[in-house]
């Protein structure tokens, strides 16, 4: 028996909503339940659907700010941006895309807007500088955790530990310490004004005291 999407997941409801407005005569439940399946695997502690929601919320918001316009496209880039996740592996971000690519060729999305949102799921790898206005404002979206209040922060390090627990103290620490001081080294955390106004200062905080709290 295929599953029910629930009437009271707001989740499950956002997400028919979002495929109404694509237009392309898609459903999507049982795409959803697999989807939200993934995040909720045993091996995530970070990297689950309380990002994905908590994204979604940071989305909202600077929408509502008028910080930036609503995009269908987007939206779907945060849904699938962590789809996959393995921490053995160093190539989530591209498989992420892979996943999303072979449901919107499914669903009847235009080929550009598929190309578009792998596009964006790829520069979730945080390795290049996006331009695009709308690029720039997903990886804010991405990071806003690094804003957060100091707990909330200090809990979301423990996850991310929790998630690379395999691997040893002195090598975790290093590799730690140098993706956090990729972030602090950039003249500002956050590209858009919205984000940055909101939460750079906070961030710059967490993350000089996460580095310290890492050892040299």
């Amino acid at each position: 028996m295929p599953e029910v999407l629930p009437a009271t997941d707001w989740a499950a409801e956002r997400w028919q909503a979002l495929w109404r407005r694509m237009a392309s005569g898609y459903d999507g439940s049982a795409d959803y339940f697999t989807l939200r399946r993934a995040y909720d695997e045993p091996h995530r502690a970070y990297h689950t659907f309380a990002h994905i929601a908590a994204c979604l919320r940071w989305y909202d918001a600077a929408v509502e700010a008028g910080a930036a316009a609503r995009n269908d496209l987007l939206e779907l880039a945060i849904w699938f941006h962590d789809a996959i996740y393995d921490p053995h592996r160093s190539d989530n971000e591209a498989r992420s895309a892979r996943w999303w690519q072979k449901l919107a060729n499914k669903a009847g999305v235009a080929a550009g807007e598929v190309a578009q949102v792998a596009d964006w799921i790829m520069l979730t790898r945080h390795v290049d500088t996006p331009v695009d206005p709308l690029a720039v404002l997903l990886i804010d979206i991405d990071l806003a955790i690094l804003g957060s209040d100091a707990d909330v922060f200090a809990e979301f390090e423990r996850q991310v530990r929790q998630e690379y627990r395999w691997v040893p103290g002195l090598i975790y620490r290093r590799k730690r310490r140098e993706v956090l001081a990729s972030f602090l080294a950039r003249p500002r955390v956050y590209g858009t004004d919205y984000f940055e106004a909101r939460l750079g200062r906070q961030a710059m905080l967490n993350l000089a005291q996460a580095i310290a709290a890492l050892g040299g």
